[in-house]
């Protein structure tokens, strides 16, 4: 698969009243309806039970440089620690990092409550288990220090991944993606959601 040249994510800017208008939203909703969408949206009914431990994932399963892959890993117990906005930051700026720093070409990602999903190309010299515990341990320190904790497990262990094939249509996967938080119900329209970006953002802003 050749190297993905589409312009890279992370050129939206959260501005205050992005902020401002996502913590009004969950103040305004019930605790209990909002960790009910957390937790039981239809892909997590789907997943649960079944996440893969990073060991099983070598098993006959090769890292593959210039491969795009779909990542989901979940924190532990499944903690809805990024209805913290700052925290959910946390992630975003490590993505930010990794595709800076020439690991990955990062497509589209969203940070919801309780887990990742990401959408990237593989292009550096790191294989995806590397770059997988790169982001984690870098996310779990500064969460930590943010929520003064120690040695606390940010993220369950394992990580379901998915390598796109060739007749794959990569904009249906990210369009897939982006739209979680609508599916979940966090929100109307994604431009509201506020942890999410695409490399095909004027696109994915009407949805």
């Amino acid at each position: 698969m050749q190297p993905y040249t589409v312009g890279a994510v992370f050129n939206r800017d959260r501005t205050q009243t992005d902020l401002r208008a996502w913590l009004s939203r969950l103040k305004s909703a019930p605790t209990s309806k909002v960790i009910v969408h957390s937790f039981h949206c239809k892909e997590d009914k789907d997943n649960m039970g079944k996440m893969p431990h990073s060991r099983d994932l070598r098993k006959g399963r090769y890292s593959e440089q210039n491969r795009i892959y779909h990542v989901r890993t979940s924190t532990e117990d499944k903690r809805p620690l990024f209805f913290d906005f700052h925290l959910g930051r946390v992630v975003v700026q490590s993505l930010r990092f990794l595709h800076e720093r020439g690991d990955v070409v990062s497509l589209a990602f969203v940070v919801m409550p309780d887990h990742l999903h990401w959408l990237f190309q593989l292009t550096g010299e790191r294989p995806l288990e590397k770059v997988i515990h790169s982001l984690k341990r870098h996310t779990s320190n500064v969460i930590n220090q943010r929520l003064n904790a120690v040695g606390e497990t940010v993220w369950q262990e394992g990580y379901f991944d998915r390598a796109l094939r060739a007749e794959d249509d990569v904009r249906v996967v990210a369009r897939y993606i982006v739209s979680n938080p609508l599916r979940a119900g966090l929100c109307q329209h994604i431009g509201a959601y506020p942890l999410w970006d695409a490399i095909w953002l004027q696109n994915e802003k009407s949805m």
